[in-house]
C-alpha cells in the first residue's frame, strides 16, 4: 500500500482568524471553523470532515482534488450549479512507495468567548 500525502487549505472552509490569550498571557493566533456551516460531523466526542478526492490525471503536481462531501440529503437541496461550485480544499499526492502513519488525535478542550486558551 502506497502513502497518500496531501494538504487541505481550512481557509477556504467558512472561518474567523482569532487572537486569544494564552495561558501564560502571551497572544496566540488561531482559527475558528463552525462545525455545521462546513459540514462538520461530531460523533463521540471526536470531529470530522468527510472528504471525497477527484483524479486530477493533467496536474503536474497532484494527484488528487479534495472536496467536503456533503450529505446525500445536504446534497439533494443544493442546486447543481451550488454544488460544482464547492471549493476545492486541497490535494493529495499518491506516492507508490509503501508505509503507514497513523495520526494521533490532539486533546480536545472548550473555552468560552472570555476564557483564554489552556495552552
Amino acid at each position: 500500500m502506497g502513502i497518500i500525502s496531501g494538504t487541505i487549505e481550512l481557509n477556504k472552509l467558512t472561518h474567523v482568524v482569532m487572537t486569544k490569550k494564552g495561558k501564560e498571557g502571551n497572544e496566540i493566533k488561531g482559527l475558528f471553523i463552525p462545525l455545521e456551516l462546513n459540514h462538520i460531523v461530531e460523533k463521540d466526542a471526536r470531529f470530522y470532515l468527510n472528504i471525497v478526492g477527484f483524479e486530477t490525471p493533467n496536474s503536474e503536481y497532484n494527484t488528487h482534488g479534495v472536496k467536503v462531501s456533503l450529505a446525500k440529503e445536504v446534497r439533494e437541496k443544493m442546486s447543481k450549479e451550488d454544488q460544482n461550485a464547492m471549493p476545492f480544499i486541497g490535494s493529495l499526492n499518491a506516492d507508490k512507495s509503501s508505509g503507514s502513519s497513523a495520526p494521533t488525535a490532539a486533546p480536545s478542550v472548550e473555552v468560552g468567548e472570555e476564557d483564554d486558551l489552556p495552552f
